[in-house]
């Protein structure tokens, strides 16, 4: 059995903590299969926990490899869905199993919703941490709506002009995978094809243009994304989200091939202000929740409502991760 645990770095927002902790209710019930149980039998309510609290962290169950991880994502039973158009170069470990972005650790990740670049992002996120680094390596969560908020009462304008207009992103990906940056997934592996024909198809699946290079890289530009959504859908709040991955593009997306202040520009084409993006952020890292992993975490987040990040680290970091396309759950 799972029962609420006091979180060091938790926070309350609205008198509701941010993120629910999990734990066993004694020592003799912190094992996978106890765990496993506890969900099978309580999907209902943690769907109704998820909702309330945003996030939930699962700690001290001994979840102690991949395939644990796996056991639990099937016993939660959402919708898988391919990681296809996401930046982040990852090695598969199951087929609902990945690692999480392999970049090195001294890279930054901004705040994001994952995949918001995309028309279908993930609705669930799930990451697991099979070991925690020497120091470092937190994976700050963060309320959207609190942080669409904040931004509009100092910048109104230019969160009207996110929701009027939307984003465009744009990205020059290479022909294969380059773990040295963390938006470094190769065309094949991002198109999940090894054919320019493939990757072309699929671009415009997304309603994204593109532009082959002379050195085989692929420069893409989406369609125009809302920069802003509605948390909408049957007893959700219905409030205004900053469902976007502005920040994370213009702050992060920096590399040989790219350049961040440039992969990010209005519906218009108009480009970001640099006053309002270093504000941004800022008001992110002020907000943030970022506690320390630990060996056998698994933290569940609702990517419709909680952005998150990655801070640097030193020594091995491992940390896996799953996503989900469930809009019903």
């Amino acid at each position: 059995m799972a029962v609420p645990s006091k979180l060091i770095e938790e926070k309350y927002f609205n008198d509701i903590v941010f993120p629910l902790t999990l734990t066993p209710i004694t020592t003799n019930n912190n094992n996978i299969n106890d765990l496993e149980s506890w969900i099978n039998n309580n999907k209902s309510y943690i769907d109704s926990l998820l909702l309330k609290h945003k996030g939930i962290l699962f700690r001290d169950f001994n979840i102690s490899n991949a395939l644990d991880f796996h056991r639990i994502i099937i016993s939660l039973d959402y919708k898988g869905m391919d990681y296809v158009g996401g930046a982040a170069v990852r090695t598969q470990i199951t087929d609902r199993v990945f690692t999480a972005n392999e970049s090195p650790a001294s890279e930054i990740i901004p705040f994001h919703h994952e995949m918001a670049q995309t028309p279908s992002p993930p609705t669930h996120l799930l990451f697991y941490c099979e070991k925690e680094a020497d120091s470092g390596g937190e994976t700050p969560i963060l309320i959207s709506s609190y942080i669409y908020n904040k931004i509009n009462e100092k910048f109104p304008e230019f969160i009207l002009k996110l929701e009027q207009l939307g984003l465009k992103y744009i990205r020059y990906m290479p022909e294969e995978d380059d773990p040295t940056s963390a938006i470094g997934r190769g065309w094949k592996s991002t198109f999940l094809t090894n054919s320019r024909e493939g990757a072309e198809k699929a671009l415009q699946s997304l309603g994204s243009t593109w532009e082959w290079l002379e050195d085989g890289s692929l420069k893409t530009i989406t369609a125009i994304i809302p920069g802003i959504k509605y948390d909408k859908g049957d007893n959700r709040s219905n409030e205004k989200t900053f469902f976007n991955s502005i920040v994370a593009a213009y702050a992060g997306w920096n590399d040989k091939r790219n350049i961040g202040e440039k992969a990010v520009i209005f519906g218009d084409n108009s480009e970001c202000d640099p006053v309002v993006m270093a504000e941004a952020l800022k008001l992110m890292n002020d907000n943030c929740v970022a506690f320390k992993w630990k060996k056998g975490d698994i933290l569940l987040l609702d990517n419709r409502t909680t952005m998150h990040a990655r801070r640097p680290f030193t020594g091995t970091r491992r940390v896996l991760a799953s996503i989900v396309r469930d809009p019903n759950r």
